[in-house]
């Protein structure tokens, strides 16, 4: 469909080397671009905060219960991109149909919402809090 999706790469410490690679001098050097709450967006290398808001599991929201692979055994399938349809599930059912997608995107939101009803669902621009 046509629905606006992000994919966000942020850099880390030490982007030179492969993560089993990296030594404490090189992320000390070179830090990446997150920083903590001490700095200003914009200062130095400081490109991004972020702060674990929660989770919400996405079997909790698919309906897909117990182990999967036994969902998978008994003929289960999430999603055929030939039939545009699941077998014995259909919460993927419609993938590039705009309304469909946009009730999966609801279905998480709301279980967000109700999981952590202090914390807002949607974010803007604001200050960390140190």
């Amino acid at each position: 469909g046509d629905m606006a999706g992000f994919w966000y790469s942020l850099p880390g410490g030490c982007p030179q080397h492969s993560q089993a690679s990296k030594t404490e001098e090189c992320r000390r050097d070179t830090p990446g671009a997150y920083c903590g709450c001490n700095k200003r967006l914009g200062e130095d290398s400081c490109s991004y905060h972020y702060e674990h808001a929660g989770e919400v599991r996405i079997a909790d929201i698919t309906g897909i219960e117990g182990e999967y692979a036994e969902f998978c055994r008994r003929g289960g399938l999430e999603y055929d991109k030939a039939t545009d349809r699941g077998r014995n599930h259909s919460f993927w059912d419609g993938f590039w149909d705009n309304a469909k997608a946009r009730a999966r995107v609801e279905a998480f939101t709301e279980a967000f919402r109700k999981k952590y009803p202090a914390t807002p669902v949607t974010l803007g621009p604001h200050h960390c809090e140190a």
